[in-house]
């Protein structure tokens, strides 16, 4: 064997233990300096304020899921599929022998405008967003009271764990170039050094909870029975996907078409999903 060709086994070897080894050393820090980290999970809500629970781990996209799934289970609204240009559209539309929408609070009342009689267009959601926005305040402000959000110092932290890992990573990949030139070994360093930095961006990048949130949402899941419960509770605490295989999967497919034959709504892959059968204000 050349004393090149060992080297580049070595130094391969080498480099991936560090793609693998840094993100988790990183975010085992980020997780250290958490002062959340050792603090009592909070007693459970009762009742349960799903739309708050869904703010929580998924922010106004999810809320806004909630709040349909929720408008649809309290029988406000329904669904439907319609195929048009072989493409299927989702209905969302208002029942006319529903309760009075005089009933719902604020933020439903902008959900509810905002989604009956349209179908699933491009730029509608984006729109709908922006108004849900201006009703999140109390939301952020009682999750960031109880801790369960990240703050901005943990959030500022992540980013320069990634610029540190980041850093790191490349400058291995260019130790190696110096040491051994652009052998044939090259191209294997290069791919690694690709997977080190989506390694880096994904497992250091900011989250959103804070590990007492996360340990919250945790109880919520062993705590919260799935039978018994209503659907948009069981969306709320077990995302979107939970309500994949019932009557309720339209709502998904509005929120987050999952094949090319459906129409693009632009929530992009944040919207995870959530119930809401509680009010808002």
């Amino acid at each position: 064997m050349s004393t090149e060709l060992s080297g580049d086994i070595y130094f391969i070897v080498f480099f991936t233990l560090v793609i693998f080894l840094l993100p988790a050393c990183l975010q085992g820090i980020q997780d250290l300096k958490d002062s959340t980290r050792k603090m009592k999970v909070p007693l459970l809500e009762s009742p349960i304020n799903p739309y708050k629970i869904a703010y929580l781990h998924g922010a106004i996209n999810e809320l806004t899921y909630v709040i349909a799934v929720s408008l649809v289970e309290r029988g406000y609204a329904e669904t439907f599929g319609n195929l048009i240009d072989d493409k299927i559209v989702i209905d969302y539309r208002q029942l006319s022998n529903g309760p009075d929408i005089k009933q719902l609070t604020p933020i439903e009342r902008v959900v509810y405008d905002g989604l009956c009689g349209v179908q699933s267009e491009e730029g509608v959601l984006e729109s709908l967003y922006q108004k849900v926005s201006g009703f999140c305040l109390a939301y952020e402000e009682s999750l960031q009271q109880d801790r369960l959000l990240n703050t901005g110092v943990n959030k500022t932290l992540a980013r320069k764990n990634i610029l540190i890992g980041m850093t790191l990573i490349i400058g291995v990949f260019f130790v190696r170039l110096v040491l051994l030139g652009t052998s044939e070994g090259i191209f294997i360093h290069i791919i690694l050094l690709v997977i080190g930095i989506y390694l880096v961006l994904f497992i250091c990048s900011p989250e959103r909870m804070s590990l007492l949130g996360k340990a919250y949402l945790r109880e919520l899941r062993q705590t919260v029975s799935i039978r018994n419960t209503s659907y948009t509770l069981i969306a709320a605490i077990h995302g979107m996907s939970s309500l994949s295989n019932t009557s309720y999967a339209d709502i998904e497919d509005l929120f987050r078409p999952i094949n090319k034959n459906k129409v693009e709504d632009g929530c992009g892959g944040g919207c995870s999903g959530c119930g809401g059968c509680g009010g808002c204000g």
